[in-house]
């Protein structure tokens, strides 16, 4: 039976014919400002255990929120490539006293954020950042026939085509803070995978899970080899 290292926060219900291997959360352990270096580290040890031992790439589950903030997160590097990657944001560690555009940064770029800059929240939560231009959008909900890579291949062209004609640069997206770690070991597996991002598995539906898989649709040669995929 195939492995899926679950990093689900919420749920933990079981998914026809995987075993799940439960996986501590990244972003309990430690401060936010160490999350990269977290990732990384959870990154090359699963591949040290999994492959070694198992004979495994590793397969990671995540919450819905985790998921799509992924599928999100590679349409942008499949349609604009690695220099143009969707940022995210993440909380600086000292906010008590912090003022509010410094509350939050960039991840991997260091503790402070652009002035100008926009966040689409993308929380389902208010997000109000006193100096940022703050735009906020449900996730969309899951629905019988989409596949949440086309949801996400929509809403990235949404994103893109509302901050040209808007003129809104720089900008990044506020996921929340369940799916960050998600987030975060996706774009470290790219690095450190040879630009191939981490497996990551999502739910189908009817109690299993499927690979996610995000494709250049404007590559008509690209789409047809996916189609005619099994």
């Amino acid at each position: 039976m195939e492995l899926l290292l679950d990093y689900r926060i919420a749920s933990h219900t079981p998914v026809a014919g995987y075993q799940l291997v439960p996986q501590r959360v990244l972003t309990s352990r430690s401060s936010w400002s160490q999350l990269e270096s977290l990732a990384e580290g959870e990154f090359w040890e699963n591949r040290r255990v999994y492959e070694s031992h198992f004979d495994q790439v590793p397969r990671y589950l995540f919450d819905r929120r985790g998921f799509f903030a992924c599928a999100l997160m590679r349409s942008f590097v499949v349609a604009r490539g690695d220099g143009g990657a969707l940022d995210f944001l993440v909380p600086n560690d000292d906010v008590a006293s912090a003022a509010p555009l410094a509350r939050f940064r960039r991840f991997g770029r260091g503790k402070e954020l652009p002035a100008g800059i926009t966040i689409f929240n993308l929380s389902g939560e208010p997000l109000e950042i006193e100096g940022a231009r703050v735009i906020s959008w449900a996730v969309p909900p899951l629905v019988e026939g989409f596949r949440v890579e086309d949801l996400a291949w929509a809403l990235m062209w949404h994103v893109l085509d509302l901050a040209a004609e808007r003129g809104l640069a720089p900008f990044a997206a506020y996921f929340h803070q369940d799916c960050l770690e998600a987030a975060a070991l996706l774009r470290v597996s790219r690095t450190l995978n040879d630009g191939r991002p981490a497996r990551i598995f999502i739910r189908d539906g009817v109690g299993g899970v499927r690979e996610l898989r995000v494709v250049n649709r404007g590559d008509p040669e690209v789409v047809k080899r996916v189609l005619k995929a099994p």
